[in-house]
Order: structure tokens, then sequence, then C-alpha cells
């Protein structure tokens, strides 16, 4: 169609149906460009806090087994126990809400940590990196979300283009075929 502007010419309505169908192309191009970079650019940063939390993770419910057993807390030792069990076995949100709990339960015995070697700092240092996670597991999940109506987008404009060539482009070239054979 570019390469036959005589055959739109002093035709504004066929002018615009040609600029109504260049702009839908466009707009699928620059959906395609962006959905064709790898999902993994948006996992990575999750999967490497995800590693960072789970080896800080396993520290902090060793500290919170201490803790509990000095205590003589029964129901919070299990607790821990279970967690440190199901660790290196859980799935994202899991882990951040253990880490979550495990850094509430330290948070309540930081006097007592101290005596045991848990400074202010290493948990302050836990709790942002637990935060952390939660804010990139809500990023991680906006992006995908974003990245899902990307597609579902693409698809509808992909059908847009299919129907404006099916029912007007197609008609106006096969009315024009006889005085613009090339087209």
């Amino acid at each position: 169609m570019n390469n036959y502007p005589q055959a739109f010419a002093d035709k504004p309505k066929a002018l615009a149906l040609k600029d109504e169908f260049n702009q839908q192309s466009e707009e699928v191009s620059e959906l395609i460009s962006k959905l064709l970079r790898p999902a993994s650019t948006i996992h990575r940063p999750k999967q490497d806090r995800q590693l960072k939390l789970t080896l800080a993770l396993q520290e902090f419910i060793g500290m919170g087994i201490l803790l509990a057993s000095h205590l003589e807390n029964m129901p919070l030792l299990d607790i821990l126990k279970h967690y440190k069990k199901k660790l290196h076995h859980s799935a994202a949100y899991n882990l951040y809400e253990m880490a979550s709990h495990v850094a509430e339960e330290l948070g309540k015995q930081a006097q007592l940590g101290v005596e045991f070697g848990l400074t202010t700092e290493k948990l302050e240092a836990f709790n942002e990196l637990v935060s952390s996670y939660g804010e990139t597991l809500e990023q991680t999940g906006a992006l995908l979300s974003d990245r899902k109506s990307g597609w579902n987008q693409l698809n509808n404009k992909i059908l847009s283009c299919s129907k404006t060539i099916r029912l007007k482009i197609d008609p106006f070239i096969l009315f024009n075929e006889k005085e613009f054979p090339e087209m």
C-alpha cells in the first residue's frame, strides 16, 4: 500500500484507512519487541534475593531455635524446627511468611538474643532483607501480570489488524484492482 500512494490520492477515507492500518501495525511491532525480552529478566532479581533470604533465614532459624529452647517455648521450637525442615522446599511466598514470622519472634526476644550474640544490627539487616524480598515479590508479580496483559493486548491488536485487512483493505484493493493491477 505504501508503494502505491496514487491509489489513495483524492480518497480521504481510503487514506485514513491506510493510516489506521499503519498505526495498528506499529503498535503490534512495539508490543512484540517489548514481549520478546525473556521472562528470566523478571524472575532473576527475585531468585537472587530468594537465595540470599534462604541463607540468612537458615542462620536466624538457628538463633530462634536456640532462644526457644532456652526459654522452653515448645510451640515456638516446634514451629522453628518445621521451618528449618521446609526451608529449601518452600514456595517464594511461604518463604517470605516464614522469614517474617522468624523476624517477629526474634524481635520479641531481642534482649535475650543479645546475650547469645544476636546484635541489633544483624536483626535490623535481616528485617531489611525480609522487607526487600517482600517488595521484590510484589514487583515480580506486577511485572508478570503486565507481561500477561501485554500478550492479551498483542492478540487483540493482531485480531484488529486482521479484521481491518479482511473487511476494509482487501475490499478496497479488489475494488481498485483494474485501475492499479500491480497493487
